[in-house]
């Protein structure tokens, strides 16, 4: 006689016949459909900061503004495969403390 709870059934209500679009679309961040960076930088201010601008069952892309050693803007694209996390960690140098994963960025 066994203690172990019965087999659970999993049912499974949809097939895809091949690939689709993304399901998550939106009229604000993340996921809207057209971004421009431009906006973003404007929104965001200055330096440092993150922004997380696609986050569904296929990507996770976020904004990334580093404080630069110079009078320009440094910009970086992280694009990575969910369930991967950004993390970002404290520099010295440029005097940015955030720390940890990034899960969302608003």
């Amino acid at each position: 006689m066994s203690d172990s709870p019965p087999p659970t059934t999993i049912v499974i209500s949809a097939l895809a016949s091949g690939p689709i679009p993304p399901t998550a679309a939106n009229a604000t961040w993340p996921n809207v459909l057209h971004t421009r960076v431009a906006d973003v930088v404007g929104q965001m201010g200055p330096p440092p900061w993150s922004r997380r601008l696609i986050a569904d069952e296929r990507n996770l892309v976020t904004l990334i503004a580093i404080r630069n050693v110079g009078d320009e803007l440094s910009l970086r694209l992280a694009v990575a495969m969910p369930p991967a996390m950004h993390y970002a960690s404290p520099c010295e140098q440029c005097g940015y403390t955030d720390d940890g994963p990034r899960a969302w960025c608003a």
